[in-house]
């Protein structure tokens, strides 16, 4: 009978590590997103890069950030993180 007691405790001890693990995976996933964010919002919203003969990279900047961050939310689809960027919230 100990020996189902101990199992009990193993499993909930396995599943308190997955539940801290899940939890640190989106509060990184957030930052990631966030990085993300703020780099769009700089490139789109820069002045420098409105200048004479700057806006082919700002065009391209904002090429390959938006590649990025559409590969990025489709690899990561499945996480509440995710779902809740698209949503704009």
């Amino acid at each position: 009978m100990a020996d189902i007691g101990v199992h009990r405790l193993s499993a909930e001890q396995h599943a308190e590590d997955a539940d801290r693990q899940r939890m640190q995976s989106e509060q990184s996933l957030t930052g990631a997103m966030d990085a993300l964010d703020e780099y769009f919002q700089k490139v789109s919203e820069s002045r420098l890069l409105n200048k004479a003969g700057l806006q082919p990279l700002r065009r391209e900047l904002l090429t390959s950030a938006l590649r990025y961050y559409e590969g990025f939310l489709t690899q990561h689809a499945t996480t509440r993180a995710c779902a809740v960027k698209r949503l704009g919230r």
